[in-house]
């Protein structure tokens, strides 16, 4: 198929406008004042410390710099940006870079294949839209993975190989499991089928050989520097702890196969905006079975690079870390197809069924896409009919917009072409169906991937304490203070991460003694965290800890939610009720913050 000619201006006007949607979505995380992408109160908190030694020197932050969890190449660019701006503001305007240029890459790889000019436009659309898909916000790790994956397949495209191997090289400084999908994605260019036989090339195999080395260098290097590097937990070991099962923070192990793909870390959730896309799809292929020869090898076996990982990393869980990082090009290469395949299919549907059938199926094509995708396909919410009326009804807005604008495109498209009888009618479905499946995806995601932290009072008396105070409370309703307040904890929820081995010994004593001294009966169990952890204060909140139940927020946080109703049906009175009034330093409606130093002086008299 022939490419078109590439137009500058168009390139401009494609990313300024994925620059407008991602400010758009991350409108609240850029402008709003104490709200994060929630991952940040995880993998970036701590980098405050680059600007101010002081901060951030507990035991707790210590053990989980050891994990490395935030690759070198990801600490030097936020030690970088350190020298500039604030680590965390850092973090989340560099969303504004990554996601305009990942979407730039998805625009020009389809621009590699198809002649039709909409087409990247709308593989553009569909991948920036569904922004709850996207793994851009606050800029950790994850948010490299696309750049990295779909520059070398762009260059392989192109073939530029020795180039492309260079980026796995680069992208293993900041994200491993990219740079493992990039050398697959350029040894997959070494192959060739001329017949029925695949060939090699011998060039493109040295050169990807090399890559591969380079990748497997710059992985190997931090431990041979002596530098912290992660100790995973084995899959034996993780079977025996709750907190991978059901309920648990980091569901691996389900009653079935289709529950597991399902789950939150599978790297098949797709959600319903996911399902969409990938029956789309699905249905460029089924209306015209062709399109799979439209799209190029090198980006089929993308796929199936992607995919071999995923199962490697289940088969050798957890040596290659967690497997849904290897699955996140999926859905980017499913915008691809369409973007390559959708006009070929309207043209096929006017050939084969009549020529005015593009026009009736205008509408069809999407509604079967949308019902497929949340109703059928198996990975998707399989949505009761009552469910899916409702999720129809949430999402009309978006739908009369988008078929509002894909009647607009369409006059347009027809009224420059000069297109009229059945040219005309494939112009029109094209474009219209394309507008109706954007608003599909875009009104089925939900674009809220932020935490606002709340209590700023407290937050701000917190800040007057002493930078190397460590503050005790409710695991939950600690999440914010190490990013709001500035301070180190015992240990919140966020920071409880199992799937080290050296970080789990860590945290779990720690999540053990701190719910059962803030919910449990006995001050000596309070007063211990400060010998234990070296906590410096306590922060109660009333109505948290005078409860019968375990709070909604440990659900699915089990052993957690079991272990606190154990603690409160053996409970008299909150212990935490009933420490001494001279200890409290701070009290604001609710909340009371004691100094445990007193608390642990009160206990030994």
């Amino acid at each position: 198929m022939q490419r078109l000619r590439t137009v500058p201006a168009e390139d401009i006007a494609l990313v300024l406008a994925a620059v407008a949607v991602t400010v758009w979505w991350d409108r609240q995380i850029l402008f709003t004042p104490h709200v994060y992408q929630p991952d940040t109160l995880l993998l970036e908190y701590w980098t405050r410390r680059f600007q101010d030694p002081h901060l951030f020197t507990d035991p707790l932050t210590h053990a989980l710099l050891q994990t490395a969890y935030v690759p070198w190449g990801v600490q030097g660019l936020y030690l970088l940006a350190s020298y500039v701006v604030d680590p965390l503001r850092f973090g989340a305007w560099g969303a504004v870079a990554t996601a305009p240029v990942t979407t730039w890459l998805v625009f020009r790889i389809v621009r590699e294949h198809a002649a039709w000019r909409p087409g990247a436009w709308l593989a553009a659309a569909l991948f920036l839209l569904p922004w709850s898909m996207e793994r851009f916000s606050g800029t950790h790790s994850r948010a490299f993975e696309q750049p990295i994956v779909f520059l070398t397949l762009l260059l392989v495209l192109r073939r530029r190989c020795r180039w492309a191997a260079l980026v796995p090289v680069a992208g293993a400084l900041l994200y491993p499991p990219a740079a493992l999908i990039g050398v697959g994605v350029v040894a997959a260019a070494a192959l060739s089928f001329p017949g029925r036989r695949p060939a090699i090339d011998r060039e493109i195999a040295v050169t990807a050989a090399v890559c591969a080395a380079g990748v497997l260098a710059v992985l190997l290097a931090p431990g041979v520097a002596g530098l912290p590097t992660s100790d995973l937990i084995s899959a034996s070991a993780a079977r025996r702890y709750p907190e991978f099962h059901a309920h648990g923070q980091m569901e691996f192990f389900r009653s079935s196969l289709l529950v597991t793909l399902r789950g939150r870390y599978s790297g098949f959730d797709l959600k319903a905006c996911g399902a969409i896309l990938v029956s789309a799809a699905l249905l460029t292929l089924v209306l015209r079975p062709r399109n799979a020869l439209l799209v190029r090898r090198e980006v089929w076996l993308t796929g199936a690079v992607a995919l071999v990982l995923f199962g490697l990393a289940w088969a050798l869980l957890f040596r290659l870390y967690l497997p849904n990082r290897y699955t996140h090009p999926i859905v980017p290469l499913a915008c691809i197809v369409i973007g390559v395949c959708w006009r070929p299919a309207w043209d096929a549907a006017a050939r084969r069924l009549g020529r005015w059938a593009p026009v009736a199926l205008a509408a069809a094509i999407p509604a079967a896409a949308v019902w497929i995708g949340v109703r059928v396909f198996p990975l998707g919410p399989l949505m009761s009919e009552a469910q899916a009326q409702t999720m129809l009804g949430n999402v009309a807005l978006a739908l009369a917009i988008a078929a509002a604008a894909g009647a607009l495109l369409a006059a347009a498209a027809l009224a420059l072409r000069g297109r009229t009888g059945p040219a005309g009618g494939v112009v029109l479905g094209a474009v219209f169906s394309a507008a109706l499946v954007v608003g599909a995806v875009t009104g089925t995601s939900d674009g809220r991937d932020y935490v606002t932290c709340g209590s700023p009072h407290l937050q701000a008396y917190l800040r007057t304490l002493p930078k190397d105070a460590i503050i005790a409370g409710d695991p939950v309703k600690l999440d914010c203070v190490p990013v709001e307040a500035q301070r180190p904890v015992v240990i919140t929820r966020k920071l409880y991460q199992a799937v080290d081995a050296g970080y789990l010994k860590v945290i779990r004593p720690r999540m053990f003694a701190m719910l059962r001294a803030y919910y449990g009966s006995s001050v000596h169990a309070i007063a211990a965290l400060h010998a234990r952890f070296g906590a410096d204060y306590l922060v109660v909140q009333r109505d948290v800890v005078d409860v019968r139940r375990a709070p909604p927020a440990y659900d699915a946080m089990a052993p957690f939610a079991r272990v606190i109703d154990g603690i409160l049906a053996g409970r008299t009175r909150p212990a935490a009720l009933e420490l001494p009034h001279a200890c409290a330093v701070w009290h604001r409606l609710q909340l009371t913050v004691y100094d445990l130093r007193c608390v642990a002086r009160s206990v030994a008299g």
